[in-house]
């Protein structure tokens, strides 16, 4: 597995699959034995078992989209979908230096020009080579405090 993106999926198609069985009321047996978990019992309804799992499942599925969206990205993994301001790490190598900032930048996506993706800064900041990528953080509202 390369990335969260390809987790979040590998585990949305296990979702759908219990929740299908589900939705079809595929299996109205029992559960046999004790899992290791302890959770299900002898008897316990399958039904109930692929609840817990799809449960689980959107749990898992949850966090990950939240590590990905709250967390940085790196530019080697993937890029942004669409055109907008991100924050960035970048750095440039100065002296034999590598000097890492983060500040806020502009990412086009597939300039119609250029016919490619690629970040560029403000007037007053030259951007370096761009590591890492992230939305930016929602404004702070007062009726958040």
């Amino acid at each position: 597995m390369t990335n969260k993106r390809e987790a979040i999926r590998k585990l949305e198609f296990m979702r759908d699959a219990y929740q299908k069985l589900i939705d079809e009321n595929v299996d109205e047996g029992r559960f046999v034995g004790t899992d290791v978990t302890g959770t299900w019992k002898a008897d316990t309804p399958l039904n109930e078992v692929y609840r817990e799992q799809v449960e689980a499942l959107d749990m898992a599925i949850a966090a990950l989209e939240k590590q990905e969206q709250d967390g940085w990205i790196p530019v080697t993994e993937r890029l942004p979908d669409k055109s907008g301001d991100y924050l960035v790490t970048n750095y440039i190598e100065k002296w034999g230096d590598k000097i890492t900032e983060t500040c806020e930048a502009y990412y086009v996506y597939d300039d119609p020009i250029y016919k490619a993706s690629y970040w560029c800064g403000s007037e007053n900041h030259k951007l370096g080579k761009v590591s890492a990528w992230r939305p930016l953080p929602k404004p702070y509202t007062e009726e958040e405090a």
